[in-house]
């Protein structure tokens, strides 16, 4: 049986698997879809406020979600923090917080006419960046008349994380280098590339340490397939704040896509030596660029790692690389299951093809042969 798998599929994907947020790599909190609350006859909208702190009693210096989770259900993004970590929102009204919610309308949790005290009953409160652990705060109780004021939402480095997802300088950048920052993340959003490479341009010629925004100068630049300039800002992002963790990723995916192996293990070894617990793709690419250069044993590591650590939404492409890896190792019992988990888990396409191809192969290794097979 010919073994020469070089997984093809895996580099005509790899500009998919980091396309998404740090959250998107973190795993929920909770398991299944929110529940449905009681619904009472008499229900009027309910506000919450309150603000969101680091450590240091600093506000977080980007946007952070604030979720609520009730009767131990998937957490429900409600609203974001302002500049200086303050949050409002009228609870289950907020559309574009609701983004990660399946299968639901806007109001689809708690009505259109608005929320009882009951409803309340068993939800809490707490904010999530990538890289944190947050303190809850329990709703439970309150009086549809109280002051809407929740109290105070208090971010940590969860254990073993010594980078962050926030660089220090955002908080502190002089005014003029802020509002152009904040001008060129509003012109990214609106896919403005052009424009917002211009902006945060001026931000970094006003404050040349401003992390934050070489990082977003790089994904401008990346974003416009300006790869020599990408990496160039992603580098001066991490020599402005070596501890500040998202560029380091972002450098990972640029140099994957040219196949660039010992700069990938470099760039993925730094940002899992600064958060080990929220990357499951770090410690993805980290294997697969482990596997091209013929380090199976690293590989194997690092692919495990991205498969515990992606817990109940593991990466797909992370089993059939594992796969991969144990073929090179001759484990054909331990592939096959990797290969069957693959197929299983990943959406139908090429990949699953593929992997669906080898498995045949491998299962007619594994399998006792017939009677008429020894003869």
């Amino acid at each position: 049986m010919t073994m020469d798998w070089r997984f093809r599929a895996l580099g005509q994907a790899m500009g998919v698997v980091l396309a998404a947020g740090p959250v998107a790599a973190q795993n929920p909190v909770g398991a299944g879809q929110p529940q449905m609350p009681r619904r009472l006859e008499i229900s009027r909208p309910v506000f919450l406020a309150g603000q969101v702190v680091l450590e240091d009693g600093y506000p977080p210096p980007e946007p952070v979600t604030v979720t609520m989770s009730c009767h131990g259900g998937r957490p429900v993004p409600q609203g974001y923090t302002d500049s200086n970590g303050r949050f409002s929102f009228e609870v289950g009204r907020n559309v574009a917080a609701m983004m990660d919610v399946q299968n639901a309308t806007p109001n689809a949790l708690f009505g259109s006419g608005g929320v009882s005290r009951a409803d309340l009953t068993g939800c809490d409160l707490r904010a999530e960046a990538v890289g944190f652990a947050s303190n809850v705060i329990d709703l439970s109780g309150r009086r549809l008349l109280e002051s809407p004021n929740v109290g105070t939402l208090e971010l940590r480095k969860l254990e073993g994380v010594v980078g962050t997802a926030f660089s220090a300088m955002t908080l502190h950048a002089r005014k003029d280098a802020k509002k152009a920052f904040e001008k060129g993340r509003a012109l990214a959003k609106e896919e403005k590339f052009d424009e917002a490479v211009d902006e945060f341009e001026r931000a970094v010629r006003i404050e040349p340490l401003f992390a934050a925004a070489w990082f977003e100068l790089g994904r401008a630049h990346h974003e416009l397939r300006r790869l020599d300039e990408a990496e160039e800002a992603y580098r001066k992002a991490v020599a402005a704040d070596p501890e500040f963790v998202k560029p380091y990723r972002q450098l990972a995916l640029l140099l994957a896509q040219q196949q660039r192996w010992q700069d990938v293990v470099e760039a993925t070894d730094e940002l899992l030596r600064l958060d080990p617990v929220s990357y499951p793709d770090g410690y993805f690419f980290n294997a697969v660029a482990h596997f091209y250069l013929n380090d199976l044993e690293a590989a194997e590591r690092s692919a495990r790692k991205a498969i515990t650590l992606g817990g109940e939404r593991p990466i797909p492409r992370a089993c059939a690389l594992l796969g991969a890896i144990l073929i090179e190792q001759k484990d054909y019992a331990g592939a096959a299951e990797q290969l069957r988990e693959h197929i299983e888990i990943a959406a139908p396409g090429p990949e699953v093809d593929q992997s669906r191809a080898m498995l045949e192969q491998l299962e007619a290794r594994l399998s006792p042969p017939t009677e008429g097979d020894q003869q």
